[in-house]
């Protein structure tokens, strides 16, 4: 939106302001995630209690414990010194948050034990903040064709990024450790994990 990112492009069409207006943007985001919600309320009479505790973890990693609350952060750092543990705070509460509520909901409808929930957690919240690293590189690395939106942005905007804060070098050996303790964390699934195995490759070595 116009009041935040600004952008043009995403995957490699005009954004919804830009194809149509910001009214339109808006009220398409409300439709989108209240449409969300939904689904998972109408989920409760099929799963049960699972899925109210998967409601609850969407709703908190949506709303002001997790992404508004980090979307506010990520403006105000734009006129703020970066720091590693800024950096940080912004990016669990923002894509952080959310990937960790797709992963660790759609395991709760499965009724994982203790060690399991723990085990997916981790996965999430790690996966979570790699993707985001990754997406910091690929902003410095890529061009706008390949990425889908224009790239350099960040560094236009002066956004906390990890490579602003540590380094390209050192920016791609965080996102390598990431995913190896997103994976280590999936050995409490054996086999079964092999898809969440793949995924957590898939995000890393993702060029767009």
């Amino acid at each position: 939106l116009p009041a935040m990112d600004d952008d043009d492009l995403r995957r490699g069409k005009p954004t919804c302001h830009k194809a149509f207006d910001e009214a339109t943007a808006i009220l398409a985001g409300d439709a989108l995630l209240n449409l969300g919600f939904q689904i998972l309320i109408d989920g409760i009479v099929e799963f049960g209690q699972p899925m109210v505790r998967a409601a609850q973890t969407v709703g908190a990693a949506t709303g002001i414990g997790g992404m508004v609350t980090g979307q506010m952060l990520d403006l105000l750092g734009e006129e703020s010194e970066p720091t590693l543990e800024k950096v940080q705070l912004i990016h669990k509460n923002k894509t952080g948050a959310l990937l960790h509520a797709c992963v660790f909901s759609g395991g709760l409808v499965a009724e994982p034990d203790e060690t399991q929930e723990a085990a997916l957690s981790e996965f999430g919240h790690s996966i979570g903040l790699a993707f985001q690293i990754v997406d910091d590189l690929l902003d410095l690395e890529q061009s706008t064709e390949k990425l889908g939106k224009r790239a350099g942005k960040d560094a236009e905007q002066h956004k906390m990024t990890y490579p602003a804060v540590v380094g390209v070098e050192k920016s791609h050996e965080m996102a390598n450790e990431l995913t190896k303790r997103a994976e280590k964390a999936l050995e409490a699934f054996g086999d079964s994990a092999a898809t969440l195995h793949a995924l957590a490759r898939l995000l890393l070595r993702r060029d767009h």
